[in-house]
């Protein structure tokens, strides 16, 4: 009777440490991936959030540049949306530039530096004409910078 049992344990038990031994690396792999996924949309969730707020305050520049080269008045209306959508976006651009060093890769992290220091820069301008001009400037060359080395950072074509 003992044969019996130790012929079907040296059947059965191969394929029991197998199976135990491919479970565990199949959820561990399985795990893994999961973790990436889910860092990969926080990731690309962060860059639209920020190529959202850098195109607000691109827009706010433009639209006073153009004001200022066509010497006109902005309407009410649209100058006190402009104002308050650059607001909001700057306090979330704010925001968003203190959590990307932790998020972003780190030339994407130095986009972000240099478009703030040419953002400093544009304010200490005496000239109103040259200060939104080089505050848009600044905020186009962000936003075609950033764009590619988000593609890169997501690893999209």
């Amino acid at each position: 009777m003992t044969d019996w049992i130790l012929d079907i344990a040296k059947i059965i038990l191969p394929g029991l440490f197998i199976a135990i031994v491919t479970s565990i690396i199949t959820v561990r792999l399985s795990l893994r991936r999961f973790y990436a996924e889910k860092w990969w949309e926080k990731k690309h969730q962060v860059y639209g959030q920020l190529f959202e707020a850098l195109h607000h305050l691109k827009k706010y520049a433009l639209e006073h540049l153009d004001a200022e080269e066509s010497h006109r008045e902005i309407p009410k209306e649209k100058k006190k949306e402009l104002e308050s959508n650059w607001k909001i976006f700057s306090h979330e651009f704010d925001k968003l530039y203190d959590l990307s060093s932790f998020q972003l890769s780190e030339k994407a992290v130095a986009i972000l530096d240099e478009y703030k220091k040419k953002k400093k820069d544009a304010e200490n301008s005496e000239n109103l004409y040259e200060w939104i001009d080089a505050d848009a400037a600044a905020a186009i060359e962000c936003l075609k910078e950033l764009s590619i080395e988000a593609k890169s950072d997501l690893k999209i074509k």
